[in-house]
């Protein structure tokens, strides 16, 4: 687990991983957009062209890899509205599955 984004981003990049990079976030149109929920979860937007940005719940492995959140009905945990997607990371955090 980390304390803070700047921890798992620095985890991210001393494990030779690339979510984080400039050229991966501006490749994806992607940025972080919250902080770190339960020292593991975080959200990021990405834009979608006209229709705006998604919010999409991140999770930080140990190893220090990124990955997508999916429920358990196999949906990528991705929102139009970020409470929706802020709410998700809080009930992760509290380790209540959405």
């Amino acid at each position: 687990m980390y304390r803070t984004m700047a921890e798992l981003r620095k985890a991210n990049t001393d494990a030779e991983r690339f979510f984080f990079s400039p050229s991966t976030m501006r490749f994806f149109k992607s940025r972080v957009v919250s902080k770190l929920y339960g020292g593991r979860y975080f959200i990021t937007r990405e834009w979608a062209g006209d229709m705006g940005g998604i919010h999409t719940v991140r999770m930080a492995n140990d190893d220090a890899s990124i990955d997508t959140v999916y429920s358990s009905t196999g949906e990528a945990h991705r929102y139009w509205d970020i409470e929706d997607a802020r709410a998700v990371c809080r009930a992760l955090a509290r380790g209540k599955e959405q």
